[in-house]
């Protein structure tokens, strides 16, 4: 077994261990919804797939969906990416706080909401609404 094989068996464990991670950790933040969860722990599975095909065929570019499935995985790698990023500098669309809150919370939200309709812009009723709701 040469250096490449062993860096390919590594990078197996590697993916599956974040996937791992992912599915049982993934929920204690909200910069990421539970379908984008999901989508990770596929992507990270199919990358660990990918390696092992590398690993029995020597290239990875051979056979030609083993190419496709790693741009693939990649892609969503970049888009798991960019919706953190979004999600995690003020433009949250994972989780607005009205989803954050228990049920008995919810009208009133909405009562806020339709009060403030109008007056002030989203991002400041839920901070209004998120700070009320802290104390």
């Amino acid at each position: 077994m040469n250096s490449v094989d062993r860096s390919n068996l590594f990078e197996i464990g590697l993916w599956a261990v974040l996937a791992l991670c992912v599915a049982l950790f993934g929920h204690r933040t909200n910069a990421l919804p539970k379908t984008g969860r999901i989508i990770l722990c596929i992507a990270l599975l199919a990358f660990a797939y990918s390696d092992f095909v590398e690993l029995q065929t020597g290239a990875w570019w051979r056979p030609w969906w083993l190419l496709l499935l790693k741009g693939t995985c990649l892609a969503c790698f970049a888009g798991i990416a960019w919706t953190v990023w979004m999600n995690t500098n003020g433009k949250s669309t994972a989780n607005p706080p009205h989803r954050l809150l228990n049920s008995e919370d919810t009208d009133q939200v909405e009562q806020s909401e339709k009060n403030w309709e109008g007056e002030v812009g989203w991002s400041a009723r839920t901070r209004r609404i998120t700070d009320r709701n802290l104390r």
